[in-house]
């Protein structure tokens, strides 16, 4: 983990209220799927806010994010060349087993770790999903490997992603999970009883990043942990029955 300064590179809509930046980066150790910055856009007093790594190359990194308030609607209006106040990066990330066969499940804006699997398992599959098309965040996804669902329909399968399961055997393989905890309380019960090593990476609200004010704790964990010190991956015996 350190902090450092960035320079934004681009920062373009991608979709609804969606949106990619990519910033350079000065990470000092190498960067595992799941693992996310804490990010400050002005030199006022204002909380960092929390972002998945969506992916990382030699030089930058990038980050997806929807406008859902004050702090995410000052960012649609950074340029190229403005500067960032970057900590990262954070928390516990997950790394695949490349011998077994991979599923990576991304609900909402859950999806935002996904892309980083591509440099960490030779071919992993995807299961996405969102209300519609126009909230659906494909970005660094191969097509030919990502089963979609929108509620609606207007894109890909109509449901909920979890109807995926409904119709299919769970073999020994591994699986990474993130998205709205309605969705993981899902996942979590289907997977309880299978072969399947399940990580799954959760959401919260997050304001130090680094396990200082405890306001991320989740009540789907078994013990008190913080979500951003203690993961944001966990295993399936990490939460609660019934979750």
């Amino acid at each position: 983990m350190m902090r450092f300064l960035t320079k934004l590179n681009h920062n373009q809509q991608i979709s609804q209220d969606i949106w990619l930046m990519s910033c350079d980066h000065h990470f000092n150790k190498p960067v595992l799927p799941g693992q996310f910055v804490m990010i400050k856009i002005n030199k006022d007093f204002q909380l960092r806010h929390p972002f998945s790594i969506h992916r990382v190359d030699r030089d930058h990194f990038e980050i997806v994010y929807a406008v859902v308030g004050d702090f995410t609607g000052q960012m649609t209006s950074l340029q190229k060349g403005d500067y960032l106040d970057v900590i990262g990066p954070l928390g516990n990330g997950f790394t695949p087993d490349p011998q077994k066969s991979f599923l990576g499940i991304g609900g909402g804006m859950g999806v935002a770790p996904l892309a980083m699997f591509e440099h960490h398992h030779p071919r992993p599959q995807y299961l996405v999903g969102a209300k519609n098309k126009q909230q659906l965040v494909l970005e660094g996804l191969p097509e030919s490997r990502t089963v979609i669902y929108t509620e609606d329909g207007s894109r890909g399968n109509k449901g909920l992603l979890t109807d995926y399961f409904n119709d299919i055997d769970l073999n020994d393989q591994g699986v990474f999970a993130c998205g709205p905890e309605g969705m993981i309380s899902k996942i979590v019960s289907i997977f309880r009883n299978s072969s399947c090593q399940l990580y799954i990476s959760l959401e919260a609200v997050m304001v130090c990043g680094l396990g200082a004010c405890s306001g991320c704790v989740s009540p789907l964990l078994k013990e008190y942990v913080k979500v951003c010190q203690d993961g944001p991956v966990f295993k399936l015996e990490d939460f609660k029955i019934g979750s």
